[in-house]
């Protein structure tokens, strides 16, 4: 069973819902990675997970499943017993999450003697080997001094060290890394990995970034307008990205191309969402079905039918094949989520293009299998079909996922419908 789960949680500020059903789960010991633009959503379900919802902030539905327990119905006192203890999270600015009148190895044992029951003594003499295990230099003397007499590195440590002081079943760790240099985000993402392993701590990582997210997570969460609208592991999400919005955001990476890729619009007002897809504004690969229901995180159909469509219109002029007037569904909606195929028809035989690795037999099989046929080779070389896929799939996409840049060609005797 999960460590955490939420289940439809929604959320309220100021009578304006800003989480629209959140659904997610975190396993023990996993590293489970959140990101999406400011304003998604994100921080605020780390937020209502240890019940620090700002003043005007309402839980107005879901539950918060903590090893089998409703925190969304514990009372205060409750609450304060996981923060700190069972739960801990590391913020965005350590320096304002910091007391500034109080000297950084008390904060430090603060929460020892707090959650563990030692005396101050005791505290005192394990915060500086907590500081120790954080790797800040000289504990002892740092242990002595206040927060604004370190640097903004040091002060990050002093937070992850207070947050492991008490050996958490959970992390939440909200940006950690934002106001540091490249360097320093280096070192702090691979400190949170190395004590992570040692106390077989559960991680939820939040971060705009996601080239982040995809160097240290399990799994990962993809948040727009205060929903999950992409969700699996990590290595999955970022080679087979499904959602426009993720691969929008992969396109935005760096990744020697002439001219980066971005995301058109601005996210919405959260005042004016209804049932629609609140992406659909922004969305290149927009259909009428998206101004009347919200966007499936996988296996919808009509959006991989959609998408299908386009593909077979790129594919139309390659090696002399002639695409079948009729397009029909070859995959089932489970394969769908992974490989998409376009139904072929030459000399009265159905052929169909899958989408993969060339390299990767397995998947290979997986399509032969699901087609009911069998591969019988390459449809164009990497070079011939380039083009073609750069035209339906965001810009750069094809250097970053080589799955989209081959595609196997599968006959099969009876074309399956679905």
């Amino acid at each position: 069973m999960p460590i955490l789960e939420v289940r439809d949680l929604r959320v309220s500020i100021a009578g304006v819902e800003i989480l629209r059903g959140v659904n997610l789960y975190v396993e023990e010991g996993e590293t489970l990675g959140i990101v999406g633009e400011s304003g998604c959503g994100k921080s605020m379900t780390g937020l209502a997970i240890i019940g620090l919802l700002p003043g005007d902030g309402r839980v107005t539905a879901g539950e918060v499943l903590f090893d089998g327990e409703n925190l969304v119905q514990a009372g205060e006192a409750r609450m304060r017993q996981i923060r700190g203890g069972d739960i801990a999270m590391v913020f965005q600015d350590p320096f304002t999450s910091l007391n500034p009148s109080m000297r950084v190895g008390d904060q430090v044992a603060e929460a020892m003697v707090l959650h563990r029951g030692m005396s101050w003594r005791e505290a005192r003499e394990e915060a500086v080997k907590a500081l120790e295990a954080v790797k800040v230099p000289a504990p002892k003397s740092t242990a002595r001094k206040y927060p604004h007499q370190l640097s903004g590195g040091q002060r990050q440590r002093v937070m992850i060290a207070m947050a492991f002081a008490c050996r958490p079943r959970l992390l939440i760790a909200d940006e950690p890394t934002t106001a540091l240099d490249v360097t320093l985000q280096a070192q702090i993402l691979a400190l949170l990995k190395e004590l992570q392993e040692q106390e077989g701590t559960a991680v939820i990582l939040i971060s705009h970034d996601i080239g982040v997210i995809g160097s240290v997570s399990d799994r990962m969460c993809v948040f727009y307008a205060g929903r999950v609208i992409e969700e699996g592991a990590t290595e999955d999400v970022l080679r087979r990205a499904r959602h426009p919005y993720t691969q929008g955001l992969l396109a935005s990476l760096p990744g020697g191309r002439d001219r980066l890729s971005s995301i058109p619009g601005q996210p919405p007002d959260f005042r004016n969402l209804g049932r629609e897809c609140a992406f659909a504004p922004r969305c290149p690969h927009r259909f009428s079905k998206c101004d009347e229901e919200p966007g499936l995180l996988e296996g919808d159909r009509e959006l991989v039918r959609q998408r299908a469509e386009r593909e077979r219109r790129a594919f139309a002029d390659l090696d002399g094949i002639e695409l079948d007037a009729g397009l029909v569904w070859a995959l089932s909606e489970e394969s769908a989520r992974k490989y998409l195929a376009i139904p072929l028809k030459r000399d009265g035989t159905m052929f169909h293009v899958a989408m993969a690795n060339p390299d990767d037999e397995a998947a290979k099989n997986a399509i032969a299998q699901e087609l009911g046929g069998r591969v019988i080779g390459v449809l164009a070389s990497k070079d011939a079909i380039e083009e073609a896929i750069e035209r339906f799939y965001s810009g750069g996409m094809k250097s970053r996922s080589p799955h989209r840049t081959a595609c196997w060609l599968v006959v099969s005797e009876e074309a399956p419908v679905g």
